[in-house]
């Protein structure tokens, strides 16, 4: 029985890595939204910025890079990049970056990836099993501590796909000064 609670999850997460690394439209489309901000933009560009200006906007971090896919003229995909030197993390959610040039602002979307919901419910089924909330209550506060790290990192998804897509200066992030 603690073959097939443990077995699900790691099959879901295989077919989830395989349809993210395709940068698949349908799931990074469908999904619950567990993120959700819009950003103002003051007079935006007519293009959207590339996959790459927001790649090299945001490459500073401790954490994995995000790596930006094209999903339509107006729709950006984003996940963290797979490998690398930098600390990692199983992403709790995906993203979306929407242009939407009617309302000025950029939209940002985070989507819970399928296989946080199949671990969270197999961690509910090993309080039966175990008779023990132990791994269920370790399995929540480490998806809430990762969860934190990727709303900060959406966050300033947002924030930097606003300021590349405004044509005034005053949109862009003011440097500290000491």
């Amino acid at each position: 029985m603690g073959v097939w609670l443990f077995g699900i999850p790691v099959l879901v997460g295989i077919v989830e890595a395989i349809f993210s690394l395709r940068w698949n439209w349908t799931y990074f489309s469908v999904g619950i939204r567990v993120f959700h901000r819009l950003m103002p933009v003051l007079d935006p560009k007519a293009r959207a910025p590339s996959e790459e200006r927001l790649e090299t906007a945001l490459s500073r971090s401790a954490f994995p890079a995000l790596a930006f896919w094209a999903l339509e003229d107006d729709r950006l995909a984003f996940r963290e990049k797979i490998g690398g030197l930098r600390f990692g993390y199983p992403p709790v959610m995906r993203g979306n970056l929407r242009f939407q040039r009617k309302g000025a602002r950029v939209e940002v979307i985070g989507l819970l990836n399928w296989y946080v919901l199949v671990f969270v419910v197999v961690a509910g089924l090993s309080v039966i099993v175990l008779r023990s909330p132990v791994f269920l209550l370790l399995t929540v506060g480490v998806i809430t501590l990762i969860y934190a790290i990727q709303f900060r990192r959406f966050s300033q998804a947002g924030r930097a796909a606003a300021a590349e897509w405004s044509m005034s200066d005053r949109s862009r992030p003011q440097s500290r000064r000491s």
